[in-house]
Formats: structure tokens, sequence, C-alpha cells
């Protein structure tokens, strides 16, 4: 029901339903933004090095002792992720 410049690959036979619109056009705005808990995607994307069981820890975001450091790493991500092209001429105030 919308295009998005930030789709995720859902698995290989769905694909990211980029082109699965109805009427031949996006309905709605719609952006997504993940920060993924592996060692591996930490470390290539926001070069940020945790052994596996800090990794593991943070996984539990319902552990206030966690949420500082969630925080940090959603707050590096975004300035990776987030494009000004993301946003449609509407968002313009």
């Amino acid at each position: 029901m919308s295009r998005s410049p930030t789709a995720w690959q859902i698995d290989l036979e769905i694909g990211d339903l980029q082109g699965d619109v109805i009427g031949g056009k996006g309905l709605f705005s719609y952006l997504r933004y993940n920060v993924v808990l592996n060692r591996e995607w930490l470390q290539e994307h926001l070069d940020v090095d945790l052994k596996a069981s800090e990794v593991k820890g943070l996984q539990e975001m319902d552990k206030p002792k966690n949420m500082s450091n969630l925080a940090l790493l959603g707050a590096m991500a975004s300035k990776i992720q987030i494009q000004p092209n993301h946003f449609p001429a509407e968002f313009d105030v």
C-alpha cells in the first residue's frame, strides 16, 4: 500500500514488496529504520565492536539498564539511515 525508500526484504520468496501497491501508486508514506542487534551488523554498519554476550544482553529491550545503550545505537544508526530524500515535499514545513 506504500512505496518506501527504506523497505527491508522480508524473505527470498516475498522480497520487499516494493512494487506491490494498489492502483499503481502508494497510498501513504512509510519509512522503516532498524538496528539489527547482531555483532556483524553492528560492526559493519556502526563500527561498534561488542562481545556476543553484550549483544545478547542488549536484545532484552525491556530491561531498563539497556535503555541508554539502545538509544545510543539508535542515534548512531539514524545518522547513516535517515536521508533527506526519504521525505516527500508534503513534509516540508
